[in-house]
């Protein structure tokens, strides 16, 4: 099993849904989300784990965001992103690896925010570990067009992030936690 940590902004676009759903292998297992805690396996213990994330989050206050603007992960993925508010969910990410997650860290990985839309590779590719990948290029170019016609914009309040957990075939997803942000 895996622990991860996400933000799910309610933004209830027909376009965006129906884009995940033709490119986002992920999409029947997880809604759109945006990551600040990646796949960590549970090896660590969930009280542990619980209480680290519990005492950084008690001094988080809601904040904006402004998703705007399309880019390709370094492993492939086009990906919608953080426009205003892009510093503070860094912060919070790094303050995330800090202490009993430090070495849950992937230094060779840029943390970028985001939300997923889709992967355009045709090669074996795992969530868990990524990895460099082909880029099928010819489908990323023609989805690249579809997503900006769809104008993706969004304004949203992170108030709350979930912990959830989940299985490696991406089957099987609980909601482990709900952090609600109150800090003033």
């Amino acid at each position: 099993m895996w622990y991860a940590m996400v933000y799910f902004p309610d933004l209830n676009h027909l376009g965006l849904n129906l884009f995940r759903e033709k490119y986002d292998p992920t999409y029947q297992f997880i809604r759109e989300h945006l990551p600040v805690l990646m796949p960590i396996r549970d090896t660590i213990n969930e009280e542990t784990l619980w209480m680290h994330l519990s005492s950084i989050l008690n001094h988080w206050s809601p904040f904006d965001i402004h998703l705007q603007g399309l880019f390709k992960s370094w492993d492939h993925w086009l990906f919608l992103g953080v426009k205003e508010g892009y510093y503070q969910i860094v912060k919070l990410h790094d303050e995330i690896y800090t202490d009993k997650l430090k070495p849950y860290l992937r230094e060779d990985i840029p943390f970028k925010p985001h939300i997923g839309l889709g992967l355009f590779t045709s090669d074996e590719y795992t969530h868990f570990d990524p990895r460099q990948v082909r880029l099928e290029k010819d489908k990323y170019d023609k989805a690249y067009q579809e997503a900006e016609i769809l104008h993706l914009d969004f304004w949203c309040t992170i108030d709350s992030f979930d912990l959830i957990m989940f299985n490696d075939s991406l089957t099987h997803l609980i909601l482990k936690e709900k952090f609600i942000l109150t800090h003033k």
